[in-house]
């Protein structure tokens, strides 16, 4: 077989696989009345999407059954790390948008920035720490915020990637029916490097 030929048919592969995924994730969205389902949904695709990464088998017996099983697994801790991280998230951000109007000073300002940018970058590691080691709620912020400080440039590559990710979705047509797992793609595998960094230097 042709090298064109059998790039063809992994290209298809990995089409049908994002395809299935997008699919999924909305399924579990709207069966877990979309708040309560987003972030169970979210965690099974980035499972899929690093069991493909290592080549295991799970990746290539992705069907509805399994994901919606995967998806019931993270339930309960996925939904507990997402509301939490919602939260704090919100609350940093009201907090510098009221020191920016209000307080005026350039140190709680700064402060308060260097803050939600560390907790953006912790919450990008947080699911895919969930996913893969099971964590508990207190240890899977902890895990998640030790992989920002050893893969900060990774980390800006990764935002960056997400967001051209982000842009290529609303101009490419054929992207825009997949926009969840293109998005996830680019999180999961800088994450997924990460994760791998630390397991082969706790390993040595």
């Amino acid at each position: 077989m042709s090298k064109l030929a059998l790039g063809s048919i992994r290209f298809g592969e990995c089409l049908i696989f994002t395809g299935k995924l997008q699919l999924y994730w909305f399924l579990v969205v709207f069966r877990y009345f979309i708040c309560g389902g987003i972030y169970p949904a979210t965690a099974a695709v980035i499972h899929y999407l690093i069991k493909s990464y290592e080549g295991n088998q799970e990746a290539h017996q992705l069907n509805w059954k399994n994901f919606l099983r995967t998806a019931q697994i993270n339930f309960k801790q996925s939904n507990q790390v997402g509301f939490l991280s919602g939260f704090i998230g919100v609350f940093l951000y009201v907090d510098l948008r009221i020191a920016l109007v209000f307080t005026r000073n350039i140190y709680v300002t700064g402060c308060l920035g260097v803050l939600l940018l560390l907790f953006i970058g912790t919450f990008l590691y947080l699911i895919p720490s969930i996913v893969r080691y099971r964590l508990t709620l207190k240890d899977s912020f902890r895990q998640a915020f030790f992989l920002l400080l050893v893969n900060i440039p990774n980390t800006i590559v990764m935002l960056i990637g997400m967001g051209i990710a982000l842009v290529a979705s609303f101009y490419i047509p054929l992207l825009v029916l997949v926009p969840v797992p293109l998005f996830l793609l680019v999180n999961s595998w800088f994450a997924y490097q990460g994760m791998r960094k630390l397991e082969k230097a706790n390993e040595k």
